[in-house]
C-alpha cells in the first residue's frame, strides 16, 4: 500500500468522485468541481494498491487558522478495518506536521464506529453542534493537536463563518431529504458546512409555507425552519428595498413577490448572501449586487465559493467605475455625521452618545491623536479611523467603513494605513479598542498580523531588514508579547523547505519586516506600467486621470495573468515587481524594480477556466486575457496570486540591478520574461528600494 497525491490530470480523480458519489449518504454531498479544486490544491490523498484505489483523504488548509480541515476520510468496503484510515491521516500527518497547529474535522455522533476510530487515533472531541439534518442529529467537532507554537490564535474555534439566507424554495427541499430532485439543496447540509457557514430564513418564509396545500410538507417545513437562525431587520427598511425590487422585477404573481420580499429582508438584515434556485433573481445577481451589496447565488455556487475562498480567507475585488477616494483630516463640522445610525453597530446596540464620546475624546487629544476620513468621489465620507499614540504604542480607537462593495476592501486598506502610519510615529505596538468588529474584520486584522492576548486585539511592528533569530531573540518588543523559546526551538528543529517557510510565517506576522535569512523562491517579474498602477502602485496611478482603482490597489490580495513559459514559478515566494519600459505612462518608474510582494499560489489552466475563478480579482477582462492567450479560450495561461505589496519611493533601475546580479555571479537582463534570483540579491534591492 502506498499514498499517492491525486493530481487534476490523474486517473485517479474519476476513481476518487466516483468513491465519494456512493458514499454521499454519510460523507454529505460534494460537487465535483470541489473535487477538481482540491485536486489542482494537491489536497487529496489516495491509498494505493496493486493499481487499484483503497480509500481518500480530502482537506484544506485554512492559512487563517493554521489548521487542516477533514472534509472526507473515506475507504473502500471491501478495505475497511485494514489501518487504510490510518495509512491516510500518518500521510498527512507527516507532510505537515511542522508547518500547521493541527487536524479538524467533524463527525456525526451517532456514527459510533467512526468516533471510536478518531478517538483511537488521538482527536479529542472539543465540541457538539446540531447538524442541518432535518433529523435531530448532533456533530462532534474532533481535533488533532500538532503540539505546535500557535503564532496566530489561542482559539481553535475562532467563529468565522458566512451567513447566508436561504430561499423559501430551499429550505423546503432541505426539510424533504428523501427527494431525490433536490440534490444541489441538500449539499447544503454538509456536515462539513457546519463549520463555515450560518443559515438563516426571513421571516416571509412562512406566508410561503403556509400557501402549500400539501399540509404534511407544510408542516415538515415550519418544524425544519426553526433549526435556522432568523434574519432581524427594521421593517421600513424591509419595505424600502422591496419598493426598489419591485421596479427591477416585472413578475406580479403572489410567488414572486414572496420571492422579493424575501430577498428585501436578507438585504435588510444586512446578510451578504441569497441562496436560491430561482432563475429570474439567478440571471440579475450582478444588477442586485450593483445595487445592494448582497450576492444571489445557487447552492453549487455558494458550496464552491466557501470551499475556494473562505478556507483561505481571500478577499474578493470588485469593480467601482469611475471611482475616485481621498483621505483627509476631520473638520469642526463632520463630526456629527460620523455617529449617524449608518455608522452604528445597531445589531450589537450600540448607542450615538458612546461612540460620539469616544470620538471627542481622541480628538480633545489633538498632539497625540490622528483622526482620518475616506472620502469618494462627491465627498462622502465612506470610512473613518481614529488612533493615539502614548509612548511607543498606537491605541486603536475607532475604525468604521459604511456598507457597500468595497467595504472589505476598504476595511484592509485602512489596516494598512494604520500600520504605516504606527511606523511612522515610530511605535512598536498597535493595540485595537474598537470593540465592534465583525468576524470578516477580525479575519483581515489577523491576516495583518493582529493576534489575542490578555490585553487584547495587538500586533507588533518590526521594520526594515534583520536576521529571524536575531529578531526573536534581541527585540525585546517581540519577547514581550510572543513566547519566543518555544518558536526558536522550532525553527531548530525543521531544515529545508519546512525551515524557511516557517520563518516567512513568522515575518508575515510580523510585517513588514523582511528577514535576511530565507531562502524561498525569488522571482523578479515584468509588468507593464499601466497594469502595475492599477494594481499596487500608486505612483504611477496617481498620474493617470482616473488614477487606479481603489478597490483594486487597496486589496490585500491580487491575481497577475502571464503566459505559461518560460519559468515554472514556485510558491510560497517572493516577487520583485519590474515595470518595463513604456514612456507614455512609465512617469519615471520604468525599467526599475519598484515594489515587492509575497507570491501565495501558482495557478496554470485553459484561459477561460482561469478567467472565470479569478473574475473577481485584479484589473483584466476578457479581452485582456484573450489577447493574452492569442484568441486562443483553451490555451493554458498562468495566474500569480500575490499579497502584500510593499511599494519602493525609491525605484532600482535596470543599470543598477544587472550591477547587483553581476556581484553575484549572475548575467545582466533585461528582464522580459520572469527570472529567479538568490535571496542575497532579493535583500540588497529590498535594501535600495527602501534606502
Amino acid at each position: 500500500m502506498k499514498i499517492q497525491t491525486v493530481a487534476a490530470n490523474s486517473s485517479l480523480l474519476a476513481d476518487v468522485i466516483i468513491l465519494g458519489k456512493q458514499n454521499a449518504k454519510t460523507l454529505g454531498l460534494f460537487p465535483e468541481g470541489a473535487f477538481n479544486d482540491h485536486a489542482k490544491k494537491q489536497t487529496i490523498f489516495a491509498a494505493i494498491q496493486d493499481g487499484y484505489l483503497l480509500g481518500y483523504v480530502l482537506f484544506r488548509i485554512t492559512q487563517s487558522k493554521q489548521t487542516i480541515y477533514i472534509t472526507h476520510l473515506c475507504i473502500h468496503p471491501n478495505h475497511r478495518k485494514k489501518g487504510v484510515a490510518k495509512f491516510l491521516l500518518d500521510a498527512v500527518k507527516e507532510k505537515y506536521f511542522h508547518l500547521y497547529k493541527g487536524i479538524s474535522l467533524s463527525c456525526r455522533k451517532d456514527y459510533l464506529e467512526a468516533s471510536a476510530f478518531w478517538e483511537t487515533y488521538g482527536f479529542k472531541a472539543v465540541k457538539t453542534t446540531r447538524s442541518r439534518s432535518k433529523n435531530e442529529n448532533y456533530l462532534i467537532r474532533w481535533w488533532y493537536d500538532f503540539g505546535n507554537i500557535d503564532l496566530f490564535s489561542n482559539n481553535i474555534d475562532a467563529s468565522l463563518k458566512v451567513n447566508a439566507l436561504l430561499d423559501s424554495n430551499i429550505i423546503m427541499k432541505l426539510s424533504d431529504e428523501n427527494c431525490e430532485v433536490n440534490t444541489e439543496a441538500l449539499a447544503l447540509a454538509a456536515d462539513w458546512l457546519t463549520e463555515e457557514t450560518e443559515y438563516f430564513y426571513a421571516p416571509e418564509v412562512f406566508n410561503e409555507v403556509n400557501r402549500d396545500l400539501n399540509f404534511k410538507r407544510a408542516e415538515a417545513t415550519r418544524q425544519f425552519i426553526h433549526t435556522l437562525c432568523e434574519a432581524r431587520f427594521i421593517p421600513d427598511d424591509r419595505d424600502k428595498i422591496l419598493q426598489v425590487l419591485d421596479e427591477m422585477f416585472v413578475g406580479t404573481s403572489v410567488n414572486d413577490r414572496s420571492d422579493r420580499k424575501q430577498l428585501a429582508e436578507c438585504i435588510a438584515s444586512g446578510i451578504e448572501y441569497f441562496i436560491t434556485l430561482d432563475t429570474e433573481l439567478l440571471n440579475a445577481s450582478d444588477k442586485i449586487y450593483e445595487r445592494f451589496s448582497m450576492k444571489v447565488l445557487r447552492p453549487a455556487d455558494f458550496i464552491l465559493f466557501i470551499d475556494h475562498s473562505i478556507k483561505g480567507r481571500d478577499y474578493h475585488s470588485y469593480r467601482v467605475a469611475g471611482a475616485r477616494y481621498e483621505h483627509s483630516n476631520i473638520k469642526h463640522d463632520e463630526l456629527e455625521k460620523l455617529v449617524e445610525p449608518c455608522w452604528l453597530d445597531n445589531e450589537n446596540g450600540e448607542k450615538k452618545h458612546s461612540l460620539l464620546q469616544k470620538l471627542t475624546a481622541t480628538i480633545g487629544d489633538i498632539r497625540n491623536s490622528v483622526f482620518r476620513l475616506i472620502k469618494d468621489a462627491s465627498g462622502d465620507c465612506i470610512a473613518y479611523f481614529a488612533v493615539n499614540k502614548c509612548n511607543n504604542e498606537l491605541f486603536v480607537k475607532a475604525i468604521r467603513v459604511k456598507k457597500g462593495k468595497i467595504s472589505d476592501i476598504l476595511f484592509q486598506q485602512l489596516v494598512k494605513d494604520i500600520i504605516l502610519l504606527s511606523i511612522e510615529r515610530e511605535c512598536a505596538i498597535i493595540k485595537v479598542e474598537e470593540t465592534y468588529l465583525s468576524n470578516e474584520k477580525l479575519s483581515i486584522l489577523r491576516s495583518f498580523g493582529f493576534e489575542y492576548s490578555e490585553q487584547g486585539l495587538y500586533k507588533v511592528i518590526v521594520i526594515g531588514q534583520c536576521e529571524s533569530i536575531q529578531t526573536l531573540t534581541t527585540n525585546n518588543v517581540v519577547r514581550q508579547f510572543w513566547n519566543c523559546d518555544p518558536i526558536l526551538a522550532k525553527i531548530n528543529e525543521l531544515s529545508g523547505t519546512e525551515k524557511n517557510v516557517f520563518k516567512l510565517q513568522i515575518e508575515k506576522r510580523l510585517w513588514p519586516v523582511r528577514f535576511t535569512d530565507i531562502e524561498v523562491p525569488t522571482y523578479v517579474v515584468p509588468i507593464k506600467p499601466y497594469w502595475a498602477g492599477q494594481l499596487f502602485d500608486h505612483f504611477i496611478a496617481g498620474n493617470n486621470l482616473f488614477g487606479a482603482k481603489p478597490e483594486l490597489s487597496w486589496s490585500k490580495e491580487n491575481v497577475y495573468y502571464r503566459s505559461v513559459k518560460p519559468v515554472s514559478e514556485i510558491a510560497p515566494g517572493r516577487i520583485l515587481w519590474y515595470v518595463s519600459m513604456n514612456d507614455k505612462d512609465g512617469v519615471g518608474r520604468d525599467r526599475s524594480i519598484v515594489a515587492t510582494s509575497y507570491l501565495e499560489e501558482v495557478h496554470v489552466g485553459p484561459a477561460k477556466i482561469l478567467f472565470q475563478k479569478f473574475k473577481n480579482y485584479g484589473i483584466y477582462e476578457w479581452r485582456h486575457i484573450y489577447q493574452l492567450a492569442n484568441q486562443e479560450p483553451l490555451k493554458e495561461i498562468k495566474a500569480l496570486k500575490f499579497t502584500d505589496t510593499e511599494v519602493f519611493k525609491k525605484v532600482i533601475s535596470l543599470q543598477t540591478i544587472n550591477n547587483i546580479m553581476k556581484v553575484h555571479g549572475r548575467p545582466t537582463n533585461t528582464f522580459a520574461s520572469p527570472v529567479e534570483v538568490s535571496a542575497q540579491i532579493f535583500n540588497e534591492i529590498y535594501r535600495l528600494g527602501k534606502g
